[in-house]
C-alpha cells in the first residue's frame, strides 16, 4: 500500500492479496511456513476503505459481489492451515478491523491514542466482510450488536476488556515478540465455526447455545440442546428457523428508544444477527452481504456518507480556513470562569496535553472547577482507560487560581463566565491587560454578539467567539465566530486550536443566534406555533422525535429557556428592521413568559416539574370547556392551550419541522453566516441534532430535489406565511440549471 498516507482496504488491494494467500498456503503445505504476522510499516494499521466506491455505485449486483469478495478474502485468511496474527501498531478501523477479526490472534500496542473498532454504522453502513457474524460467534448476540451499532473508537485496553483483541504489547518490539511467541505455540490456525464444520456440523441447534453462552464451544449433545429449549424462549421465523426471542426483542426495544428505527443500518444489524444465529457460518456471511447491499442503496446511507466522510473531511482539511497563515501551536490556555462550561473547556484542553490556567473569582471556586476534571478522570481510571500515572499527569496540567496575572503567558484566553454582556465585557477588558502580542482572546457565548463585546477591546482584531456546546467534553462542534473587527489570522489560529483539542470547527459570521442557535430556534418556534394552532402538545413532541430530532420542540424550549428563544426573535427584529415579520409563535411565547413560565430554570414552562425531577406536559391535568373547546389546566390556570385540531397529517407536521430548519440554514448561506455546504451540514448535525439520516440541512434540500423543495415551500407559504419563503440564493441555483445546492 505504498504511495498512500494510510493503509486502506480497497477493492484492488483486496484482490492483490489473493495470490499472496495462495503462495502462503503452498509454503505451509511444503512445511516452510509456521505462521503469518500482519502488521504495518505506517503509523496506522488499517483504516477501512472503499467508501468512495460504494458512495458512487448504485448497482446492487456490483455491491454484493464486492462484499462477497472481501468475505472470501477474510475466509481464505482464517481457514484452517496457516495461523495468522494481527499485530496492530496503530489505528485499526472499519474493514481494517474486519481484517484483524479474520486473524486467529490479535495484539495491539497499549497506547490510548490508538483507536480500534467497527465504525461503519456511524456512516450509515454496516460492515461488509462477515465481521458481524464473527462477533456473533465470539461474543454473542447482545455484545456483538453493541460493538457494531455503537460505532465506538476503542482504545486497546477497552478493546481487550470488550473481548475483541487478545493481548496488549508495550511497544512495537514487544508486539512482534509476542506475535512470534504465539505462532510458535500454535502450529494450526482454526476458528470455532470451522471446527464445527470439520465435525460435520455445518449447523446444529447447539450453535444457539454457544451464541448465548460465549467462550463455550457447543458440545453437540442432545441433552444440552433439550436443556436449552427448556430454559430459553424460542420464536419460529416465517422461513423456518428458530432464534432466541428474548435477546432480539430487547435489542429491538432498545434500538427504538435510541433511534426510533429511522436508521436502516441499525435495523440491518439486528436482522443479520437474528438470521445468522440460525445458520452455518458461510451462509450467515452471505446474509450479511445481502444486508450490506440493501443498506448501501438507501438514501440514508448516501446522505450519512456524504456528511461524515466527505463534508467532515473538508472541514478537517481546513477548506474554509483563512489561507496564508502558518499553523498555530498553542501550549498554554487561560480559561476565565470555572463553571460548567469553563471547567469542561479546561478538562478538554488538559486531555490533549495543554497547560491550563483556570481562573475564577476565588481560589475555592476555581478548585471546584478543577474537581470537574478530577471526577471525569476518576471514571476513566475506574474503567482502566487511563492509568493512575496518566491521570496524575493530566490533572497536573490544570492550575486553579483567582489571580488574573497568571494568564500573562497564555497563548489563548477564553472567557466563559455567566451570560451577561456587562460582566463579559468587564472580564475581557481585565484579561486584556495580560494579553501577549500574539495571544488571541475569545468569548464563549450563546447569544451576545461578538462585535458588541469587541467594541470595548483594545485589540478587537485578536478577539473572536468560540461557541462551545454543552457538555463540552462530549459535544464535538465549536463555532468559531468572526466579529466585524476580527482578523483572518485570528480566525485561522482559533481554527487550529479547536482542531488541536479534537473538536470540529466551523467558521461563522457574527449574527443573531450565530448559526446553530439561530436555526434550532426555528424548530422550537414551529412547535410553539403548532400549539397556538390547536395541535395537542403531546402530538407535537412525539412527531418532533419521530423525525429524528433529539428532543421535542417544547421540551427544548424549556431546557434552553423561553427567554433565550424570545431573545433570538428580538435580535432578528433588530437586524431586519422593517423587513422583520413577527413569528406566529411570538404571542404565545410572550404570554408564557408574562405568566412566569420561563422554562426548566424556574421549573415551569410548557412542562410541569415535580420535586423528584420528573416532568409532564402542561396540558395533562385539564378539564374541557365545551363552549370554547379549551383545555384548562387545573393546577396552572391561565396558561391553557386551545386544542381544536382533530385531523392532521403527521407527515406534513414532520415536514414543517424539517423545512423551517432547512430554510433558515439557506438564509444563513444567503447572508454568509456560514459559507460552505460542509459547514452547514455538519454544523446542523452536531450543533443541534438535525437528523443524520438526511446528511445535514443542505443535503436534505438536495436529496428532496431543489424544484420539489421550492414547490413544497410555496404550499406551506400559502397556508402558514412568509417564514416558508424561499431565499433568492436557492432560486438562482435552479435558474442556473443546477441540480443540487453546492457552495465551497
Amino acid at each position: 500500500m505504498t504511495g498512500m498516507e494510510q493503509n486502506v482496504l480497497t477493492e484492488d488491494i483486496g484482490n492483490s492479496f489473493i495470490p499472496v494467500l495462495k503462495h502462503l498456503k503452498a509454503e505451509k503445505n511444503n512445511g516452510a511456513l509456521k505462521g503469518v504476522i500482519i502488521t504495518s510499516a505506517k503509523n496506522d494499521f488499517m483504516v477501512g476503505g472503499g467508501l468512495e466506491y460504494f458512495f458512487n455505485t448504485s448497482d446492487s449486483e456490483t455491491i454484493f459481489k464486492s462484499s462477497q469478495m472481501l468475505t472470501q478474502f477474510f475466509r481464505d485468511l482464517e481457514s484452517p492451515g496457516v495461523p495468522v496474527v494481527a499485530a496492530m501498531n496503530g489505528k485499526t478501523l472499519g474493514s481494517g478491523f474486519g481484517l484483524a477479526l479474520a486473524c486467529h490472534y490479535r495484539i495491539a500496542i497499549d497506547n490510548s491514542e490508538i483507536k480500534l473498532g467497527l465504525t461503519e454504522t456511524s456512516l450509515g453502513l454496516i460492515p461488509r466482510g462477515g465481521e458481524i457474524v464473527r462477533l456473533l460467534w465470539l461474543l454473542g448476540i447482545e455484545r456483538a450488536y453493541h460493538i457494531v451499532c455503537d460505532g465506538l473508537y476503542y482504545t486497546p485496553r477497552e478493546a481487550l476488556s470488550a473481548g475483541i483483541i487478545d493481548e496488549l504489547a508495550t511497544d512495537q518490539k514487544d508486539m512482534m515478540n509476542k506475535a512470534r511467541a504465539w505462532l510458535s505455540e500454535h502450529r494450526e490456525g482454526r476458528r470455532p465455526w470451522d471446527t464445527l464444520a470439520d465435525n460435520g456440523q455445518d449447523f446444529t441447534p447447539d450453535l444457539l447455545l454457544h451464541i448465548l453462552t460465549p467462550n463455550k464451544l457447543p458440545s453437540a449433545s442432545a441433552q444440552t440442546y433439550q436443556e436449552y429449549l427448556r430454559t430459553t424462549e424460542i420464536i419460529k421465523h416465517p422461513i423456518g428457523f428458530q432464534r432466541p426471542l428474548s435477546v432480539i426483542r430487547l435489542l429491538i426495544a432498545e434500538q427504538f428508544k435510541r433511534t426510533r428505527h429511522i436508521f436502516p443500518a441499525y435495523r440491518a444489524v439486528i436482522s443479520t444477527l437474528a438470521e445468522a444465529s440460525a445458520v452455518d457460518f458461510d451462509t450467515a456471511c452471505r446474509i450479511q452481504s445481502r444486508y450490506f447491499t440493501q443498506v448501501c442503496l438507501t438514501p440514508e446511507a448516501k446522505n450519512m456518507t456524504k456528511a461524515f466522510w466527505y463534508d467532515l473531511r473538508a472541514i478537517r482539511r481546513g477548506d474554509n480556513r483563512p489561507k496564508g497563515y502558518g499553523k498555530f501551536r498553542p501550549t498554554k490556555i487561560g480559561v476565565i470562569g470555572a463553571g460548567l462550561m469553563g471547567s469542561g473547556i479546561a478538562y478538554t484542553c488538559a486531555q490533549v496535553g495543554l497547560k491550563v490556567v483556570l481562573k475564577d473569582i476565588s481560589r475555592s471556586v476555581a478548585e471546584k472547577g478543577k474537581s470537574y476534571s478530577e471526577d471525569k478522570i476518576k471514571i476513566l481510571v475506574g474503567k482502566q482507560q487511563l492509568s493512575p500515572e496518566e491521570a496524575t499527569v493530566i490533572l497536573a496540567r490544570i492550575t486553579a487560581t483567582e489571580k488574573m496575572e497568571e494568564l500573562h503567558d497564555c497563548d489563548i484566553i477564553i472567557e466563559a463566565v455567566f451570560e451577561n454582556q456587562q460582566l463579559k465585557s468587564k472580564v475581557l477588558k481585565d484579561a486584556e491587560n495580560y494579553l501577549g502580542e500574539y495571544c488571541l482572546i475569545a468569548s464563549n457565548t450563546i447569544s451576545i454578539p461578538i462585535t458588541k463585546l469587541g467594541k470595548s477591546a483594545a485589540h478587537p482584531d485578536q478577539f473572536c467567539g468560540l461557541r462551545f456546546f454543552r457538555p463540552v467534553d462530549d459535544e464535538p462542534l465549536v463555532e468559531v465566530i468572526k466579529g466585524e473587527s476580527t482578523s483572518d489570522e485570528t480566525i485561522a489560529r482559533a481554527f487550529d486550536f479547536i482542531k488541536l483539542i479534537k473538536k470540529i470547527p466551523i467558521i461563522v459570521k457574527d449574527s443573531w443566534g450565530f448559526y446553530a442557535g439561530r436555526v434550532r430556534n426555528t424548530y422550537i418556534l414551529e412547535g410553539i406555533a403548532m400549539l397556538s394552532e390547536g395541535f395537542p402538545a403531546a402530538l407535537i413532541e412525539n412527531i418532533g422525535l419521530q423525525t429524528g430530532m433529539p428532543s421535542g420542540p417544547l421540551a427544548w424550549a424549556d431546557d434552553w429557556s423561553l427567554d433565550l428563544v424570545q431573545e433570538y426573535e428580538r435580535q432578528a427584529a433588530e437586524l431586519y428592521g422593517p423587513k422583520y415579520v413577527r413569528h406566529p409563535a411570538a404571542e404565545l411565547l410572550d404570554k408564557m413568559i408574562e405568566k412566569g413560565r420561563h422554562g426548566l430554570d424556574v421549573r415551569a414552562g410548557f412542562y410541569n416539574y415535580e420535586k423528584d425531577g420528573t416532568r409532564s406536559l402542561n396540558d395533562e391535568r385539564r378539564t374541557m370547556n365545551d363552549e370554547q373547546k379549551t383545555f384548562i389546566d387545573e393546577k396552572n390556570a391561565g396558561s391553557s392551550f386551545i386544542v381544536h385540531r382533530s385531523s392532521f397529517q403527521t407527515s406534513e407536521i414532520a415536514e414543517r419541522f424539517l423545512f423551517v430548519q432547512a430554510l433558515e440554514a439557506l438564509w444563513c448561506m444567503q447572508e454568509k453566516v456560514v459559507q460552505s455546504v460542509p459547514e452547514a451540514n455538519i454544523g446542523s448535525i452536531y450543533g443541534w441534532g438535525f437528523p443524520a439520516i438526511y446528511g445535514g440541512v443542505i443535503q436534505y434540500v438536495n436529496d428532496y430535489g431543489l424544484k420539489h423543495f421550492v414547490e413544497r415551500c410555496k404550499y406551506f407559504e400559502n397556508i402558514h406565511g412568509r417564514r416558508f419563503k424561499v431565499p433568492p440564493i436557492l432560486k438562482r441555483k435552479i435558474e442556473a440549471g443546477e441540480k443540487s445546492f453546492q457552495m465551497i
